[in-house]
């Protein structure tokens, strides 16, 4: 399995750039299992996706600590994907379980840096930043994702 871990400090988008990348993958043709509804917000989540090409994509969504990320592997390990995608910090617990897992194999971990903005920009202004650099991730991810 190919592991992507979405990297960076707390508050900078890498639920939301996910979750985006969710509805970006199917939007251009993805499933999602099971096809049930789902209302993307500003809300964590687990998700398997199938590709066109039949490889199956684990995206979850929160990833900040070290508990999250052991619930994500055991997520993971059920759904027996080919590409995991998952968020967490820049060090520290949440990517402490990833290098240790013994559950799972992987093949290739790939560090996907988040971009954010300078917190300094006056508020319509950084928001309307705060979802450029959340769809301009997303877009870069679904790429490599197609990549792999």
């Amino acid at each position: 399995m190919k592991v992507i871990s979405l990297f960076g400090s707390a508050d900078t988008g890498k639920t939301r750039t996910l979750l985006d990348l969710v509805q970006l993958l199917l939007k251009n043709g993805s499933l999602l299992i099971p096809p049930e509804p789902f209302v993307f917000g500003d809300c964590d989540g687990n998700f398997l996706v199938v590709l066109a090409t039949g490889k199956r994509v684990c995206i979850t969504t929160s990833g900040d600590n070290a508990a999250i990320q052991e619930a994500n592997l055991r997520f993971v390990e059920n759904q027996k994907p080919d590409i995991w995608i998952t968020a967490s910090r820049t060090r520290g617990g949440s990517c402490g379980v990833i290098f240790t897992s013994t559950i799972l194999s992987i093949d290739e971990m790939i560090w996907a840096g988040k971009t954010y903005i300078d917190s300094s920009f006056p508020g319509s202004i950084a928001e309307l930043e705060y979802k450029r650099c959340n769809n301009s991730d997303a877009n870069r991810l679904e790429v490599l994702v197609r990549s792999l």
